[in-house]
């Protein structure tokens, strides 16, 4: 959890961001709740043989309204998680690996005793 904690505390500069992030989320994941309960909802509708079928057509271009707007709801959050990504990454950089640029852990020249 501290650690959790500690993350939280890099993204809090982009805190709006990482908010619309999860909004455009959760909306995404409606939508993805959405389709199969409309699909479900066409079939209670064609189902029975003999009954009055104009009720397929805004069903159905619900379901395809509502994959629409669930793949622009997904790209838009990955859009918006991407930047935060870039931002943070550019602005923590190495600090937040313990590593300097350029340098390197391995060594340009073996260790060999002299012969």
């Amino acid at each position: 959890m501290i650690t959790f904690r500690r993350l939280l505390g890099f993204l809090r500069p982009y805190r709006r961001s990482v908010i619309a992030s999860l909004v455009f989320a959760s909306l995404a994941m409606v939508m993805t709740v959405a389709i199969p309960w409309l699909v479900g909802r066409t079939v209670d509708v064609v189902t029975p043989p003999d009954t009055d079928r104009s009720a397929i057509l805004p069903l159905a271009l619900a379901i395809v309204g509502a994959g629409i707007l669930r793949l622009g709801l997904t790209v838009v959050r990955r859009l918006i998680a991407g930047k935060v990504s870039v931002r943070s990454s550019s602005t923590y950089g190495s600090a937040s690996t313990g590593t300097c640029r350029g340098s390197s852990s391995v060594s340009s020249t073996p260790n060999r005793p002299d012969s």
